[in-house]
């Protein structure tokens, strides 16, 4: 568990970011009545935690509703979440797609430190550690763009092509990106556009593909 000084204090436009990954030993999270557990951000003027042991949620005080995400976060594996604040919306994302949107945050002004891990939701007094592992939190005094959003992501994440037979024909599998296909290694390599999965009917003595980020 971390700390620092108050860093959202009377802001209206803001982001905040970070990548968790739960401890499926310890999920869902029990260790306080209300089932909560601190990620990152500032308590009640912009926290992002966890809440009734398995809701991901975003809250803070004065905004329309509390903004909850109830899945797509699988324990044991590493998550993105960002939230962005602006004059219109709050939005909430998870591995950089659109999780849930609220109204936005007035900008209160608290006592409360900026943490991670800890000390972010539940009442000051009431410990909500988060068990399992916090990495690359960010905040920024400003809304980035949705597609700042989701290239912060992409760049982060390791693309992995998959191959694998399916029935007579072979079946290739992307998260994301393009496809590109050669008659030998080292090209001319050209694109493919058809999405993923992709199934393709072995023909000639070899055919190379790969992926393309951009």
């Amino acid at each position: 568990y971390v700390s620092t000084s108050q860093m959202f204090n009377g802001l209206t436009n803001f982001t905040l970011m970070g990548w968790f990954n739960i401890d499926p030993k310890q999920y869902p999270f029990t260790n306080n009545a209300s089932g909560r557990a601190s990620l990152f951000g500032e308590l009640w003027t912009a926290e992002l935690s966890f809440y009734q042991g398995t809701n991901l949620y975003f809250y803070a005080q004065g905004i329309p509703a509390t903004i909850f995400v109830t899945s797509g976060f699988d324990p044991g594996l590493w998550h993105f979440a960002a939230v962005v604040n602006d004059d219109v919306a709050t939005t909430v994302y998870l591995d950089g797609v659109v999780a849930g949107v609220g109204g936005p945050c007035p900008g209160v002004t608290l006592p409360y430190y900026f943490g991670i891990g800890d000390k972010v939701s539940n009442f000051p007094t009431v410990p909500s550690p988060f068990e399992g592992s916090i990495d690359e939190v960010a905040a920024f005094d400003h809304a980035l763009s949705a597609s700042d959003v989701q290239n912060l992501y992409k760049l982060a994440t390791p693309v992995i092509l998959n191959i694998k037979p399916s029935g007579a024909n072979l079946e290739l599998k992307w998260s994301q990106g393009t496809l590109l296909q050669a008659d030998a290694v080292n090209g001319p390599w050209t694109t493919n556009t058809a999405p993923s999965p992709y199934l393709v009917a072995p023909a000639g003595a070899k055919k190379f593909y790969r992926v393309q980020v951009q």
